[in-house]
């Protein structure tokens, strides 16, 4: 599956969708934002597939509420393309960042679990 999206193609189906406000314009607006969290997600580069589909699932769902409280809107300023882009790499780095200081306060307890462990060896 192509994770193209046209960025034409997505002003139009956005501009569909905010005059009609059709479950079918919904729907295919939906599809084509899911595909944009997909290929934004590779550029972070994920280790795993399941890695790879965590991050789409999480930014997917991020920014699809992001749209139903009304925190992304087309402003007329900047083409809907560019919001959505934007707002997914936001989110996507902000993930990211949240599972590095994990690891990392992970990997610090683990260490100083380790020092403890050898200190009351010795």
């Amino acid at each position: 599956m192509a994770n193209y999206v046209e960025s034409k193609e997505i002003s139009r189906k956005w501009a569909d969708w905010a005059e009609t406000g059709s479950q079918e314009s919904w729907d295919d607006l939906c599809g084509d934002i899911y595909l944009m969290c997909e290929g934004i997600s590779k550029k972070f580069k994920p280790k795993t597939e399941e890695e790879h589909t965590d991050l789409t699932h999480e930014a997917y769902v991020a920014i699809m509420t992001k749209i139903k409280k009304g925190k992304i809107s087309d402003n007329g300023k900047s083409p809907v393309f560019n919001l959505l882009t934007t707002a997914i790499h936001n989110i996507l780095y902000t993930i990211v960042q949240r599972i590095k200081r994990k690891q990392e306060q992970n990997f610090k307890y683990v260490n100083e679990q380790m020092n403890k462990l050898q200190n009351s060896i010795r």
